[in-house]
């Protein structure tokens, strides 16, 4: 196979390149070759014999890399804020630095040329062309290895499930999708109207310039991005869904369900209508190869799940068993480099205030110990999530009061509240409101603190 780029594409062809080399012979093989003294993992990977003394094919890291890192103390991207290897502890962001020979840079086509050609001739081979600041070539030698070794190894489906505010979608968004762009991650919210065809796509009708009315099939968010992996078999795709258990499952997906199955990487015939779209964008290729669709390796999804929604629609066995789920607990570690909700606090008054995550664990504690409620009806600690740790008094009462005489304690005898009080006693706010709250804290034995003298002890 051959393949012609223009120069204008340095940095995308030698970042090809390493792609397939890591595709073909895997990470390891490629690390122990480029890695100068590979020790750990906090460090450049330089290959000095090719002259590429720039220090930075890839940086890799043992967690995702800082903006600051991947600019290395300048205003510009050194590295693909993307990674292009990842796994749990091993995180490689390729160099944006790549040009030609004689531009005062090192990671040029010559040395790429001389190391691919040399290292990986059974294989690759490299050349430039007779005009090399016009084009070159790539030439890969195929062999049933390099076609059947995925370039991304297979992840799992993953529902990241918990209280309501433990942060399931911070966690998605900071530990898995740091760093991706934008164009490679669609995000969508279930909801009881969602449908098929709000996720697949459906034929829609539109017109021509002379008023001709005609249908023809709109893809969806899940087309879209199915699409956009297969043609960019390179490029890591994410697709989120929030709230997965507020819509019908069994509906949204429709015939694509068994594709959720990634250990035994099923196949399906689509519908007619998304079969022939598949067909004319996608031509042959292996993501409607002989008519059938097959997840692309490249793609994740990943949702998330609130255990306190009473859901209209229960996910079956059968759905459920097609995804790895991954519970979020609240957390109650009182190290604030750790669990950023140690320093927020609600504000009663100008000189009141009391911690936010003490009020969560008393009240979460008189929540679990009630047999009708239990685990699932917990406030987490992003809850409410202050713009800048404080919690103002109103939003306090508006969310978590709301949230706690609505969904939790309405219908139970032993409530955190004062007898005899309706949720409408909490307003005005300033007022009746902080008479009340005060009395609930004072129920839940939780201490009210002077502001000024809290902000003294914290700065200590």
């Amino acid at each position: 196979m051959k393949l012609q780029f223009s120069t204008k594409y340095v940095k995308d062809f030698a970042e090809y390149v390493f792609n397939r080399l890591i595709q073909f012979y895997g990470w390891e093989a490629i690390s122990e070759l480029l890695i100068d003294g590979i020790g750990e993992h906090e460090k450049s990977i330089k290959i000095p014999q090719y002259q590429i003394k720039l220090s930075n094919i890839f940086l890799v890291k043992n967690s995702p890399a800082t903006d600051l890192e991947l600019k290395k103390g300048g205003k510009q991207l050194r590295y693909n804020s993307y990674t292009t290897f990842q796994r749990e502890d091993l995180y490689c962001y390729f160099s944006t630095q790549w040009g030609f020979k004689g531009k005062g840079l090192n990671l040029d086509l010559v040395n790429l040329q001389r190391l691919v050609n040399e290292y990986f001739n059974d294989s690759f081979k490299v050349t430039i062309t007779d005009k090399p600041k016009k084009n070159y070539l790539f030439e890969e030698v195929l062999s049933e290895k390099s076609i059947s070794t995925p370039l991304f190894e297979v992840k799992p489906n993953l529902i990241f499930y918990g209280a309501p505010g433990t942060g399931k979608s911070y966690k998605i968004e900071t530990e898995i999708l740091k760093g991706v762009p934008e164009t490679q991650k669609e995000r969508v919210t279930f909801h009881p109207d969602y449908d098929n065809a709000s996720f697949v796509g459906s034929y829609m009708p539109s017109s021509d310039d002379d008023g001709n009315i005609r249908y023809e099939f709109v893809p969806q968010v899940f087309t879209k991005i199915y699409v956009e992996a297969w043609q960019n078999p390179e490029k890591p795709y994410y697709l989120v869904i929030e709230e997965i258990n507020r819509g019908n499952c069994a509906e949204i997906f429709g015939d694509i369900f068994q594709l959720l199955d990634r250990k035994s990487n099923y196949a399906i015939t689509p519908k007619s209508a998304l079969q022939s779209y598949l067909k004319k964008t996608l031509g042959d290729s292996d993501g409607i190869k002989n008519g059938k669709m097959i997840l692309p390796p490249n793609l994740q999804l990943l949702a998330t799940m609130n255990t306190s929604d009473q859901s209209l629609f229960p996910m079956d066995s059968a759905f459920k068993r097609r995804w790895t789920w991954k519970y979020v607990p609240i957390d109650y570690n009182n190290n604030e480099d750790e669990n950023p909700s140690v320093g927020f606090y609600v504000k009663l008054s100008e000189n009141q205030i009391f911690s936010w995550l003490e009020f969560i664990e008393k009240v979460n504690d008189k929540i679990k110990n009630n047999e009708n409620l239990g685990e699932d009806k917990c406030i987490g600690n992003y809850f409410i999530k202050p713009d800048n740790k404080e919690i103002l008094l109103e939003e306090f009462i508006n969310k978590a009061i709301f949230y706690l005489w609505i969904d939790v304690f309405q219908e139970e005898e032993e409530t955190p509240f004062e007898s005899g009080t309706t949720y409408s006693d909490f307003f005005p706010e300033a007022t009746k409101g902080k008479e009340l709250v005060e009395k609930m804290l004072s129920k839940l034995d939780v201490s009210i603190n002077n502001l000024a003298e809290a902000t003294e002890t914290t700065e200590a």
